[in-house]
């Protein structure tokens, strides 16, 4: 489970073998080996103790800024890996063998926004057959993309990638009168979605990290400069089934009332809207749904995908992407 402190004042202890969190209107105990992450949105503060329980439980700890992007976090002096898959991981950004995971990345994410289309299309009357066959057309097309270098792919990929994503939004235009915007969004669901991405990233870049990958060495996204472009690139897998299809639900529903905002310059989330945010994003996170066969959350997913990633990297050998079957 993931211990989300996101009231002021809180304040978490070590009590024995148990996480004492402190509430100004009531405290609470969780067993530590129930705990998988401690996370926290700079409201609450965490004692020393704490922090070593969690250490000694291989507990992630993560600090949160305002958007919901990981600024800070937490980790065991013996965190797993090698250098060894770091040394495969920065030789096969370099190389051609950066072909396969290139593609892999850019695929899985065009064919889970035409799968989440497709889920969405079951209960509106075929509303969006028509720009689902247009995006399968442009995934059948993105497999004849080539180039004589990896720049060369992975510019004429994204190009794909960018058409697909075009469609994509505006079919989620047709349910929600929102459009798509980067980071400081000027609506409120943009601002929601990129909050539920922020929390994503911070489960991406501690799996990657467990399984011993560098999360700034990526292969799609590899001139970003500064930012985690493994995690950029490894999230792509998991942004439809886990932050778009949490956050529509709610807008669908219309589960955020005028006071989940708050509306300046640029659109932002309440302390009451990223609540709802956070619950809705660790509660996809700990779903299950059966994956090859297996009753499995998310967030097992995606630790084991980054597991199987890093394998691949050792091996130099294709990975296969997540995909999620709805």
């Amino acid at each position: 489970m993931q211990l989300v402190i996101d009231d002021f004042g809180t304040f978490v202890k070590k009590k024995q073998n148990r996480f004492e969190v402190a509430r100004k209107e009531k405290t609470e105990e969780f067993s530590a080996d129930k705990v998988s992450q401690i996370v926290l949105l700079k409201k609450g503060t965490i004692s020393g103790s704490a922090v070593a329980l969690a250490m000694e439980k291989n507990i992630d700890v993560v600090y949160l800024d305002s958007f919901g992007k990981p600024i800070a976090r937490i980790f065991p002096c013996t965190l797993g890996g090698t250098t060894l898959i770091r040394r495969r991981q920065a030789e096969a950004t370099a190389s051609l063998y950066a072909v396969p995971y290139v593609r892999a990345f850019v695929k899985s994410k065009m064919l889970n926004q035409a799968a989440l289309l497709k889920s969405l299309n079951k209960t509106r009357n075929g509303l969006f057959l028509e720009r689902i066959r247009e995006i399968e057309r442009i995934i059948e097309k993105s497999e004849d993309a080539v180039g004589d270098y990896v720049d060369d792919l992975r510019s004429a990929l994204i190009g794909y990638e960018g058409n697909v994503a075009a469609i994509y939004f505006d079919c989620i235009r047709a349910l929600i009168p929102f459009g798509r915007r980067k980071r400081g969004a000027k609506d409120r669901f943009n601002s929601a979605l990129n909050y539920a991405y922020g929390i994503l990233y911070s489960q991406i870049e501690k799996a990657c990290l467990l399984a011993g990958l560098d999360p700034y060495l990526g292969f799609v996204h590899s001139d970003r400069y500064g930012k985690p472009s493994l995690v950029l690139d490894f999230i792509e897998q998991f942004r439809q089934p886990i932050a778009d299809r949490a956050v529509i639900t709610i807008f669908v529903k219309k589960e955020l009332a005028d006071d989940s905002f708050i509306e300046e310059e640029i659109v932002q989330l309440s302390s009451k809207g990223k609540k709802k945010i956070v619950e809705a994003i660790y509660g996809r996170l700990s779903s299950e749904f059966t994956h090859n066969g297996k009753k499995m959350t998310f967030e097992k997913v995606i630790i084991d995908k980054a597991r199987e990633f890093a394998g691949c990297i050792l091996e130099m050998k294709e990975y296969e992407p997540f995909v999620h079957r709805w």
